[in-house]
């Protein structure tokens, strides 16, 4: 029959939206739109850079009335108790002293929300694991309790139940949709019905702000954190003939940087994946980045690398072994 595979984030006890059958061969080579999402970290948009130019968040003034009246600190923590993002972007565009006070928050907040798999522990998991086989390290004791993991389970090592504990997806104006085809991106209804009474100024202010913001850039990466090592999203895009596809989402390209760590990090008890990849000689099953944590991100913001390390570029080898992968793809 095949086995089955879910994506889990064991730092989060949580797992993902995967695309496509759950069966590795009906999957693997499919777009994922939620795993690369959930790891690339937001910008914030110049456009409101640009309204904030000159402008300094002074103290209260005399002539201020009700809620500007209290200082800015008081302001900061009045909107971190508003719940909902949207909530907070209304407020912050009621005045240019309320946003200039609560922007950052609100894009700490952003990425939070749209990035919420950056730096947790990956696993793309079978459900033939068993319990006493998972990778070295991946669960401490203390992990185990607060995971409840199961060693009397059968399959997905233990942590089945999680598979219930899906993450939820910020992506500004959109959202995530699944149908009988898959996992697909689209636009968010709910959003654009609350936003219907809004004039048209303000429809617009609300969507800079609110909405996430990925800029067209070359420097685009996915780096594993454990390890210190990253892959360009050039140089997967190349292996579809679009080295200069729009990153980080490389649309049309296959592989892409989803791909670029889900071959390393698929992990079962049994090694059989549906089909062999005699080119690529490491065992696809027990994927050497298992339990890794990994960030979607540009080289002007990469993190340090661990442990004092210099990072290393192996997007040579990551394309090499990408292109070995897809050439003996028969689906």
């Amino acid at each position: 029959m095949g086995q089955y595979w879910e994506f889990l984030n064991i730092s989060l006890g949580q797992a993902g939206r995967r695309n496509g059958g759950a069966k590795w061969l009906e999957f693997f080579f499919c777009e994922q739109p939620f795993l690369v999402r959930s790891l690339t970290v937001p910008y914030p948009s110049d456009k409101v850079d640009r309204w904030l130019e000159g402008f300094t968040a002074i103290a209260p003034r005399d002539n201020d009335q009700g809620l500007l009246r209290v200082p800015n600190e008081v302001l900061i923590k009045i909107v971190e108790l508003v719940p909902s993002i949207r909530d907070r972007v209304c407020l912050a565009l009621t005045c240019k002293r309320l946003l200039s006070v609560s922007r950052d928050q609100i894009e700490e907040l952003k990425k939070q929300l749209a990035a919420p798999w950056a730096g947790g522990r990956l696993i793309c998991i079978g459900d033939y694991t068993d319990a006493d086989d998972l990778p070295k390290g991946l669960l401490t004791e203390e992990k185990k309790r607060k995971l409840k993991w199961d060693p009397d389970s059968h399959g997905w090592g233990g942590m089945g139940h999680l598979l219930k504990k899906h993450t939820p997806l910020f992506l500004g104006t959109a959202c995530l949709y699944r149908d009988i085809w898959g996992v697909s991106i689209g636009l968010d209804k709910k959003l654009q019905d609350f936003l219907e009474p809004f004039s048209k100024p303000d429809y617009e202010r609300f969507l800079e702000l609110y909405d996430v913001h990925y800029p067209a850039r070359d420097d685009w990466v996915v780096c594993n954190l454990s390890l210190g090592k990253y892959v360009r999203a050039k140089a997967v895009a190349g292996l579809s003939g679009e080295p200069d596809a729009p990153a980080p989402f490389l649309p049309k390209c296959s592989p892409d940087l989803g791909h670029a760590i889900m071959y390393k990090i698929c992990w079962s008890s049994d090694a059989y994946v549906g089909s062999d990849f005699y080119g690529y000689k490491e065992n696809i099953a027990r994927g050497k980045w298992a339990g890794h944590r990994f960030v979607i991100t540009t080289m002007e913001r990469m993190p340090d690398a661990p442990k004092g390390k210099e990072w290393e570029d192996i997007s040579k080898q990551v394309a090499k072994d990408l292109k070995c992968i897809w050439s003996e793809n028969e689906w």
